[in-house]
């Protein structure tokens, strides 16, 4: 299904409408324009979403790890991690999990399974 080409209401459009009308289409076309722009996906991630993405290198020696943040967050998402230093993307064979835990501004990464100890790895994390 196709998005209508409409975004807006004239007042022209509607001949009959009392006086008042041009007070009641500008919140009501602002509101149209709005979801016009999500539907038509023009709205990003971080739009909608309060977040912070952070990319660290660490090995399990750097564990804990603290990351500052402004957010009081409700979790910490791995979205990739890549061993660091081999010249090609090797694929990670074990699950991997972060645990973590926040306090007074940091998030800290206590532990990540799934690693090879002594390894370093290059990790993409979200903290929403």
């Amino acid at each position: 299904m196709r998005l209508p080409e409409i975004t807006i209401i004239r007042k022209e459009e509607l001949p009959d409408a009392p006086g008042w009308i041009d007070r009641i289409l500008a919140p009501l076309n602002k509101f149209f324009k709005s979801i016009y722009n999500i539907l038509d996906k023009k709205v990003t991630f971080d739009d909608n979403i309060t977040s912070q993405k952070v990319n660290i290198v660490l090995t399990d020696n750097d564990l804990p790890y603290q990351i500052a943040t402004s957010l009081e967050p409700f979790g910490v998402i791995l979205c990739q991690i890549v061993e660091q230093g081999v010249g090609y993307h090797k694929a990670i064979t074990s699950a991997v999990y972060v645990d973590w835990s926040f306090n007074e501004g940091y998030v800290k990464i206590e532990n990540i399974t799934g690693i090879t100890s002594g390894t370093k790895y290059r990790l993409k994390l979200l903290i929403i």
